[in-house]
This record gives structure tokens, sequence and C-alpha cells, in this order.
């Protein structure tokens, strides 16, 4: 009666082990690649999302007739209004859009804003991200707002005045 284990047994037994343990790394490993992916696409997505929020607010607040857009050619435009939202606590601050060098820059200032900016302006400057174009086109009181992005991705959206006054 055998009480222990032979070597055929043995060699078996870690050569089993052996493979199901290579299995469970590349499992892992491809896990690890995929939440990576997954995370940058969720962040990428995330920014977006800020983006068009930010822009959003930042035209439907706009006061009425403050807004002026300057075409400088025809994958952008300089765009200029005066808004009751602010992402710098201002208090109905004059916002500012620029395509410059392929990145789209936000600007808010407590003075009104004119083309071309002089740089003796004060003035909070945010960078947007890269962008291939820019463009915004006014009708009455609704806007529609155009982005394509550098990875082709196309940003496209529309939305009316939130500050008219409304007659029942």
């Amino acid at each position: 009666m055998k009480k222990a284990f032979t070597l055929i047994e043995m060699l078996i037994s870690v050569s089993l082990l052996s493979v199901i343990t290579i299995f469970l790394y590349q499992t892992y490993a491809s896990l690890q690649q995929s939440n990576r992916f997954y995370a940058q696409e969720l962040e990428e997505a995330s920014h977006e999302q800020k983006l068009r929020k930010t822009i959003y607010l930042d035209i439907s607040l706009s006061l009425p007739g403050s807004v002026q857009i300057h075409s400088i050619d025809e994958d952008s435009d300089v765009i200029f209004m005066q808004s009751s939202h602010s992402v710098h606590r201002r208090i109905m601050p004059y916002i500012g859009y620029l395509k410059k060098e392929g990145h789209l820059f936000r600007i808010e200032s407590s003075h009104e804003l004119f083309y071309p900016l002089t740089g003796e302006e004060e003035m909070l400057i945010d960078d947007l991200g890269e962008i291939q174009t820019l463009r915004l086109f006014q009708k009455e009181n609704s806007f529609l707002v155009y982005l394509e992005k550098n990875d082709q991705k196309m940003i496209l959206f529309r939305t009316n005045r939130l500050n008219d006054v409304v007659d029942f």
C-alpha cells in the first residue's frame, strides 16, 4: 500500500499547476490592459461632457444681444458674449472662445472683450483641448455649435438662450 505520491504524479501535478498559472496570468494581463483602455475612454468622454456642458451653459445663459460671432476662416470662429454662467465665480462675466494653434481657449473676464484681443485685458484663460474646427451658427435666439476634434470626433448640439423673457 502506497502512502506517498510518485515522481510522475508530482511532475504531472506541477505541470498542470504551471499551465493553469500561465492562463491566469494572461487573463490578468488582458484584464489590466482593457481596464486601462476603458479608463482612458471614460476620461475622454468625461472631458467631452464637461466641454459640452460649459459651452452649453455659456451660450444658453448669455444675455440677449450679447453674442458676437467673428468668422476667421472656414474652420474657426471667435465668439464673445456676456453670460450669467461663470467657471471662475465672476458675476456676469464676459466670455470668449477662440481657436489658436489647434487648441480651443475659453476666456473669462470682468471687462468686455473685443476682437482682436490686445493682450492687455484682465482675463483668465482655460485651455479646453485640441480641436480642428469651432463654428457657431445663430438664428434669432437659437444656436448651433459645431466642434470637430483632431481625432475626427464631432460635437454638434443646438441650444436656445434661456435668459430671454417669454410673454404668455
